[in-house]
């Protein structure tokens, strides 16, 4: 024996109607499903109640979705700050591989719902300064402020003040 669906396709175009146009309100849908399926506003109404189900799960979906996804960014500060110097830097040149390898199409691009789970070129850029931070590259360059010769400047300056 098939199983009954859980909802009919009405109830499904009428939620659809719902998501593209969230500002209309019930009324004014009923009204408009009565009018194109010559149905009394009665047996609409039971399908409207029925399709905001509908609506209400999907809305649930999105943002059981968009939790997960902010639990894992979360849980991923949490490792950053954890994590030692060589972990960093392996995991920034795994980002930096991951970007290059989407972008020749090695690698398909991830999606959780419909947030795109990839590096992007600004991620791939900023992975590549991080490491250029943790090599020490940006370490500004250590200079003796010195005269011609090899005195501090600062003294030369108390000495010349107190004459």
């Amino acid at each position: 024996m098939k199983k009954k669906p859980k909802y009919k396709p009405i109830e499904r175009e009428i939620a659809l109607y719902k998501l593209a146009n969230p500002a209309t309100n019930r009324a004014t849908i009923m009204r408009h499903f009565a009018k194109v399926y010559d149905t009394p506003v009665a047996t609409v109404k039971r399908w409207y109640y029925n399709a905001m189900k509908i609506v209400e799960e999907s809305q649930n979906k999105q943002q059981e979705a968009q939790d997960e996804l902010l639990v894992a960014q979360a849980k991923e500060v949490v490792k950053r700050a954890i994590m030692s110097r060589n972990d960093l830097l392996e995991f920034y040149s795994r980002e930096i591989e991951d970007y290059e390898n989407i972008k020749s199409g090695k690698t398909k691009v991830k999606m959780i719902g419909n947030k795109v789970l990839m590096p992007t070129f600004k991620d791939a850029k900023e992975a590549g300064a991080e490491i250029s931070k943790l090599l020490g590259y940006y370490a500004p360059e250590k200079k003796a402020n010195t005269t011609v010769d090899g005195e501090d400047v600062e003294n030369v300056i108390k000495v010349t003040l107190n004459l």
